[in-house]
């Protein structure tokens, strides 16, 4: 996905490749168990009160790597601190 993302953030505006990465799709931390991503969700909302569509993964464990400037395109980590935001 990476490479793909290079070759987006070269030839398409900046906006579109923040909605399409960033935004929308699958969290890369639940590309081997996508259930589990549902359940997550489920769960937030029942404790949040926060429908399913206003909870989202942030940061690496959204993309598999990395958007911070200075740390770009640093690998999700093996044991990762999971972030969401409602």
């Amino acid at each position: 996905m990476l490479d793909q993302i290079k070759k987006d953030l070269l030839a398409t505006p900046l906006s579109s490749v923040v909605h399409s990465y960033i935004f929308y799709g699958d969290p890369y931390v639940f590309s081997s168990q996508p259930a589990a991503h549902e359940m997550m969700l489920n769960r937030l909302s029942e404790h949040l009160g926060a429908t399913t569509n206003n909870i989202s993964v942030v940061g690496s464990a959204k993309t598999g790597f990395s958007v911070n400037p200075d740390a770009f395109p640093r690998s999700f980590p093996s044991t990762p601190t999971l972030m969401f935001l409602s």
